[in-house]
């Protein structure tokens, strides 16, 4: 009905995939040879990423020891920095392949095996706290200084240690938030208004996109941008509808998916159980 619309509509959907690649989880590898496509698809190539791991980490799990996944991790979160400055020579953005980005997944594995460990052992001990505080409080510095540099996805320091900085930054706050002793951070982590946006925070990652371009355009007929007073009245709005919608979301449909999720459960075997 209106050429604005139409031209907003195609700023937001425009561009579409072959239905095959995101049901495949392949829209990473597409965006790295294709370009990000169209802004309501084109933040999920991380949710590839994620769904790749997903599906392959367990079979590894399934087969290696505490012990041999731990070196795993290690060796994986080393060598990662060394091969991102390698395939920095032959390929374009980094960030989108998943064996690139394996040391910020491994992280995550680090810290799974060091809660299991905690079970049986005090792994937070006395000064554990103090050491993740110390540790996440100097990533953070060197993230500020990489911010204050300009060093962005391009750059060669982000390309080998940025994205190992930023995921060890994160894996000490994970750490920090579910640690059972009480330290400088954990109250600040477990506040309620972090630990709601948390919960809605799947729903806003796929969606912000979409509506904060949708609205700037809709209204400004520009793209999303700060540089008049004027210019906050679309991001509050856009804000304002992708909490919305995530909460509804969240209500009528993610809480029921995984409360119907959880009605499922591992059949575990004690060792005692086993023949020898």
């Amino acid at each position: 009905a209106s050429p604005h619309l139409r031209d907003t509509a195609y700023i937001v959907v425009g561009h579409p995939l072959p239905w095959y690649i995101p049901a495949l989880f392949g829209q990473n590898i597409w965006f790295a040879f294709r370009g990000w496509g169209n802004p309501y698809l084109g933040q999920t190539w991380s949710l590839a990423v994620e769904e790749q791991f997903y599906l392959t980490l367990p079979l590894i799990v399934r087969k290696a020891s505490a012990r041999t996944l731990t070196n795993l991790s290690v060796a994986t979160i080393v060598t990662a920095p060394f091969i991102r400055l390698l395939a920095a020579r032959f390929v374009g953005p980094l960030a989108p392949y998943t064996l690139i980005r394996a040391d910020a997944l491994m992280f995550g594995v680090l810290a799974a095996i060091a809660v299991r460990r905690a079970e049986t052992s005090d792994i937070f001990g006395k000064h554990t706290g103090a050491l993740l505080t110390i540790a996440s409080t100097l990533l953070g510095i060197t993230l500020l200084i990489f911010t204050k540099r300009g060093w962005n996805h391009e750059s060669l320091a982000m390309n080998t240690v940025g994205y190992s900085v930023i995921a060890a930054f994160y894996c000490c706050l994970l750490l920090l938030a579910i640690a059972p002793r009480d330290n400088p951070l954990r109250a600040l982590l477990r506040c309620k208004i972090l630990i709601k946006i948390g919960t809605l925070a799947y729903c806003v990652y796929l969606i912000h996109l979409p509506l904060l371009r949708g609205t700037y355009f809709l209204l400004t007929h520009h793209a999303p941008h700060l540089e008049h007073f004027k210019d906050y009245g679309p991001l509050l709005l856009s804000l304002t509808l992708i909490f919305a919608i995530a909460e509804i979301s969240w209500r009528y449909f993610e809480q029921p998916m995984i409360a119907a999720g959880h009605r499922f459960r591992y059949k575990v075997l004690s060792f005692a159980a086993q023949p020898e």
